[in-house]
């Protein structure tokens, strides 16, 4: 599956390391490839007929404001025709690039969510054109970066147990905010569907239909059990997205998607995350456990439902393993994951 996405392009004598990609509605994919020499980022696409084609770096049709942000600084990230990410040539700001009309929904997610992020050093606007909204950066390493460096397990346990302080600070008294779209089980039962849909519009294979059904009975699992209550939830939680710097403190990112959420939708991601790091040999397994208890106590201490964290981590354990068929170092490794996923009993009774 996604065999023939290839690891990398070249252009002009330029190696680009093709680092994601993501399905796209014409049974090919858009993807972001790295350049070998110096990191930058530009967009391209493949398609099975056509293989992978780079396109114009610094550009993009549904983008338009990108070649003006992209002159001036850096370019971290490019999702083709959906949205792109500049830092700042002195490194103290982010722009992100949006298509047409679609600033203002970033905008009121990220000054919606004091709820959420209270405890938390974060993001701060400023400044807004039509589709560029440009953020202050938050200084720190991510927990990512920490946990894959040997030396830094004392830090790194810091980190944690000021995200586990933070998280408990921000979370636990909050209640839903009428400010933030609502996102409960049936709507994350319908992401899961949606990726195994979009593995098998480019594979359509009996295990691809084999993998539809085991999204189905992911996606029961999740809609099965008893709510929690809704509260402000990040929704992307992940060990890239939390920031530690030992004089400013924990920090938190990308709030685009924050809405109204079952408290175990983040707590279940976060654990997934960090045993797919293990997995891919980013972290060590004691670190995975070590920072895996702190997730729990959380939960513990919030009142969370550990029923509803199995479940949502099981369903964000299936998503990594079709969202990762996308990027070709991790092609092999998501194919185990979705393997895994079926034969679990709770996916596959």
């Amino acid at each position: 599956m996604m065999s023939s996405l290839p690891p990398s392009a070249d252009d002009d004598g330029t190696t680009w390391q093709i680092e994601r990609a993501w399905p796209d509605r014409h049974s090919g994919a858009t993807f972001e490839a790295r350049a070998a020499h110096n990191g930058q980022v530009r967009g391209g696409r493949w398609t099975p007929s056509g293989g992978a084609v780079l396109g114009r770096f610094g550009h993009d049709d549904q983008l338009p404001d990108l070649a003006a942000a992209a002159r001036s600084g850096w370019i971290l990230v490019h999702r083709p025709g959906r949205r792109a990410v500049v830092r700042s040539a002195d490194g103290s700001s982010y722009a992100k690039v949006f298509r047409p009309g679609r600033a203002a929904a970033a905008v009121a997610a990220m000054q919606n969510v004091e709820g959420l992020a209270s405890a938390f050093r974060r993001p701060r606007i400023v400044a807004v054109t039509r589709d560029v909204v440009t953020c202050s950066a938050v200084p720190g390493r991510s927990l990512h970066d920490l946990g894959a460096d040997p030396a830094a397990g004392h830090e790194w346990g810091h980190a944690w147990q000021a995200w586990r302080s933070a998280w408990v600070d921000s979370i636990g008294s909050a209640p839903a905010d009428p400010s933030l779209p609502a996102h409960d089980a049936c709507a994350e039962a319908a992401i899961v569907r949606s990726w195994a849909l979009n593995l098998t519009n480019l594979d359509p294979s009996p295990a691809s239909s084999r993998l539809v059904q085991v999204a189905d009975r992911v996606a029961a699992g999740l809609i099965a059990g008893t709510a929690d209550a809704l509260r402000p939830a990040h929704r992307d939680l992940h060990d890239k997205q939390i920031l530690w710097d030992p004089s400013h403190g924990i920090g938190l990112i990308d709030f685009d998607t924050a809405a109204n959420a079952e408290p175990a939708l983040d707590l279940g991601n976060l654990r997934a995350h960090l045993a797919l790091r293990e997995r891919q040999g980013l972290l060590s397994s004691e670190r995975r456990r070590y920072a895996t208890r702190l997730i729990d106590s959380v939960a513990d201490e919030l009142h969370v439902s550990p029923e509803r964290v199995n479940a949502y981590e099981t369903a964000a354990w299936f998503r990594l393993g079709c969202l990762y068929a996308f990027r070709p170092r991790w092609a092999a490794l998501a194919a185990v994951l979705r393997a895994e996923a079926c034969r679990q009993p709770s996916a596959c009774a």
